[in-house]
């Protein structure tokens, strides 16, 4: 599996590792190098927009055998410099959705209800709206719309906690 490292500078890529790298620049752009790929994501874009492009990239570098994709946060000035305060650090305490896609989840009473396959936020607050959920080969939309957000499900080796 791929895993994801945010960086403020292209520079903090080991010299000669295989890699995608997701970065911001002028316009969307897909460009092979010798060592992997770089996704470029346009300044102007939302901050979910970048994260798919990271999500994108993860899918990339599994196919590849690519191990380390780097998301690069730092926005070099252009002509329509980005506004400060736009990125932010994540802290380790912090989930990220890449953590929470792929787990399972219980009912009260510990019965497997399914495996979260996707997250729908609310656009304009970017709350999450509800997990997708499939089991057997179907699908189901676990809402979260009677509370304020969801929270993570908690497993230990794969059970509820």
């Amino acid at each position: 599996m791929s895993k994801v490292k945010y960086i403020t500078s292209p520079n903090e890529i080991p010299a000669g590792q295989k890699h995608v790298l997701v970065m911001y620049g002028e316009k969307y752009a897909q460009t092979e190098h010798p060592l992997g790929l770089t996704i470029t994501v346009a300044r102007t874009v939302s901050e979910l927009s970048f994260l798919t492009a990271v999500h994108t990239g993860k899918k990339i570098a599994r196919h590849a055998g690519i191990s380390e994709v780097f998301a690069c946060t730092a926005s070099a000035p252009g002509p329509n410099p980005t506004p400060s305060g736009m990125f932010t650090y994540v802290p380790p305490h912090d989930e990220l959705s890449s953590n929470v896609v792929g787990l399972d989840v219980y009912s009260k009473d510990t019965q497997n209800i399914g495996t979260i396959k996707d997250i729908a936020l609310d656009a304009s607050s970017l709350n999450v709206r509800c997990w997708r959920v499939s089991r057997d080969g179907r699908s189901l939309m676990l809402s979260f719309a009677r509370r304020q957000s969801a929270s993570m499900p908690r497993t230990t080796n794969g059970m509820p906690q």
